[in-house]
């Protein structure tokens, strides 16, 4: 199959990275030009002689210097990047074929490499959702699978399946589970209440009257508290019953006498929302409550709060909700335990309806939802996952390649004219300092898993989430508690110098090949230089010299060949890392086996090297975005048209772009 030639044969007249000073040098024919005028004189034998071995002496140094050259060059090519140029390949079109695809290559790298919805015959199948289908058969073996969590998670499952959704039934058996656990007594004070309140949402991640954390506050900063979820009046009318059986199980659990009337009756006299409202900002060590004690606060938050948010310092109130006006009103010794009541089945009817339709209330056999995003059982899932994909085996060769990656990055930047003056002891030492969490570490995978009854699902559902928050609760005491596992974002993340792989990275890993490193570098290889270069650019410790000579290299991702960059501080961030993992992971693959034909199935051959671009490629490409994308988070629009351009394939103007480290 004809090949074109790739940078290792040939030197490209611009690439997209490289290290160090001017790697690529024309090679002319060294020759030398003399026409000497002098007279001409006879000569003897012995001169003559002595002309000859002269003659024969500067054509063996002329040879030898050249070798020196040329074995110079390619030293220096072997341990540099080159990006071979993936465009137009031979192999490429034979892919196109297999994938059925009309998409060509050769016109838009974009869309051949990432397989967009553009063609409706592509038989591709995007890399989130090939994750998705791997995830998915996890959770259909788990109780076949060597892993508690799973079996604990299947448990759960399966309880929820088996349940008995009629309202009547699981309203009763989720207000005996929410009272035991919260431990609800018929008085309760103000910082009861508020405890309570607390105390459900964010260890069983139940609704309750009051809420206090805001979804949309990423940097964990801030707890917001607003009216949370609110028994409609209507219930009284289209599901007293449920309202009957709730109050019941509430009487006798406690041994009072409470009627469902009386408690409706006190729910239409609560205090009303008004929509004309403003917030207040306040330090969150001072009560937001007028009637809960500063102190009791502060109590609340070192045994609820603190544990799995440590970083929270305000809090933001919303006045026109009348929060404060609410615990105080519930808090009166005067209106319990009434009150007391309407706090436990507000909630309860809450989770009801995170499972069942709101409309189910009415229905003699409703039924529940109980994917895993309903169950909302994050932690135990990830824990599952992390004790089946990370086996020892596969970790011990994630950590190789990390080796591999943290010394090439080392000594690239060694040699580089952007820290090469740093000298490459510090670098080292730099680099040294990062630290590795690989999926069970990440997930706390070694927690001893909740104790789930197949016949009590309210019980087991509180077990599950109570066991998240012992996790999060752990990763705070090791400090990892930054580094979300996000399953379904197959990318390493880095907080500081600490490098998190998340179990999702595992499962687009070739573990079973005996090629597997040359499979894998291209994926986690890239991710993890990435970080490494990342960190390197991000310290401040670094001379002056260096400081500019950063800045240098980020300038250049704002010149015109990298216009799509210009208008995202992330994206441009994102392309100047990526170029440099492109380039170093490129030079830990073994360069005696990259122009090796590997067949990749049973029409197609492929070079080793463009295996190494596909995979990058892929790993590159899809539907595969960071949560909370801000302008100065590391996100990457990686569906971009300009895509080719991270590669250094020809753009549409023909031109190469090119960035020195």
């Amino acid at each position: 199959m004809k090949y074109r030639s790739t940078a290792l044969e040939r030197c490209p007249s611009m690439s997209l990275c490289w290290f160090g000073r001017d790697r690529c040098t024309s090679m002319r024919s060294f020759s030398a030009s003399s026409s000497p005028q002098d007279d001409v004189k006879p000569k003897t034998k012995a001169s003559d002689s002595l002309i000859v071995w002269t003659y024969f002496a500067i054509v063996f140094c002329a040879v030898l210097l050249t070798v020196i050259v040329v074995l110079g060059i390619t030293k220096k090519d072997a341990a540099t990047i080159r990006t071979p140029d993936f465009c137009c390949a031979d192999e490429a079109l034979a892919l196109v074929e297999r994938h059925n695809t009309s998409l060509d290559p050769c016109s838009d790298f974009h869309a051949y490499a990432c397989m967009r919805a553009v063609d409706v015959n592509s038989t591709y199948l995007s890399r989130l959702f090939r994750i998705h289908l791997h995830q998915v058969n996890l959770e259909l073996r788990a109780d076949s699978l060597d892993s508690p969590s799973g079996r604990a998670f299947v448990a759960l499952r399966r309880s929820c399946a088996k349940q008995n959704w009629n309202a009547e039934v699981t309203l009763v058996n989720f207000t005996s589970a929410i009272m035991k656990a919260a431990g609800v007594s018929a008085r309760m004070d103000p910082a009861d209440v508020a405890r309570f309140l607390v105390l459900v949402e964010f260890r069983y991640k139940l609704p309750g009257l009051v809420t206090f954390r805001d979804k949309e506050n990423s940097a964990r900063t801030s707890l917001v508290v607003r009216r949370g979820h609110w028994i409609p009046s209507t219930l009284n009318i289209s599901c007293f019953r449920c309202i009957s059986s709730m109050i019941a199980a509430f009487n006798t659990l406690l041994n009072v006498d409470v009627s469902a009337s009386e408690v409706m009756s006190f729910n239409e006299k609560m205090p009303a929302e008004n929509t004309d409202y403003s917030t207040t900002n306040r330090s969150v060590s001072e009560s937001p409550f007028a009637s809960v004690a500063s102190d009791a606060w502060r109590n609340i938050l070192k045994d609820l709060v603190y544990p799995v948010l440590p970083g929270v310092k305000y809090i933001i109130q919303e006045t026109g909700s009348h929060v404060d006006t609410l615990i105080a009103h519930i808090g009166t010794p005067a209106n319990q335990p009434l009150a007391v009541a309407l706090l436990v089945i507000n909630t309860v009817l809450g989770v009801y309806q995170e499972f069942v339709d709101s409309n189910a209330l009415s229905w003699v056999r409703p039924r529940a939802d109980c994917s895993s995003l309903v169950l909302r059982v994050n932690e135990l899932l990830e824990s599952f996952e992390a004790q089946v994909v990370a086996t020892p085996e596969r970790d011990d060769h994630v950590r190789d390649i990390f080796r591999r990656i943290r010394q090439a990055v080392a000594t690239d930047a060694s040699s580089s004219s952007t820290f090469g003056k740093e000298g490459s002891q510090r670098i080292n030492d730099a680099l040294n300092s990062m630290q590795l969490l690989l999926p069970g570490n990440v997930t706390i995978a070694d927690a001893p898993p909740p104790n789930i009854v197949p016949s009590d699902f309210p019980s087991g559902l509180l077990a599950a989430r109570s066991f998240g928050f012992e996790v999060q609760r752990t990763k705070v005491q090791r400090k990892i508690n930054d580094l979300d596992p996000q399953s379904y974002v197959p990318d390493v993340s880095r907080r500081g110098n600490v490098l998190c792989i998340p179990s999702s990275v595992y499962l687009t890993l070739n573990f079973e090949s005996t090629h597997r490193l040359s499979l894998n570098l291209p994926v986690v290889g890239v991710q993890l230089a990435r970080e490494l270069w990342s960190f390197l650019f991000e310290r401040s410790s670094w001379a002056d010299e260096t400081t500019k000579n950063i800045e240098r290299y980020r300038l250049c991702f704002e010149s015109s060949h990298f216009s799509w960059t210009t208008n995202s501080t992330a994206r441009r961030r994102r392309a100047q890392m990526i170029a440099a993992a492109v380039a170093t992971t490129v030079g830990v693959v073994e360069k005696s086996d990259w122009l090796e034909m590997k067949r990749v199935s049973a029409s197609v051959r492929m070079s080793r090297g463009r295996l190494f671009y596909l995979a990058l490629a892929d790993s590159l490409c899809g539907d595969v975005f960071r949560p909370s994308a801000q302008e100065d988070v590391d996100t990457f629009a990686r569906n971009t048209p300009d895509f080719s351009a991270v590669f250094g394939c020809a753009a549409v103007n023909g031109s190469r772009s090119s960035c020195r480290v």
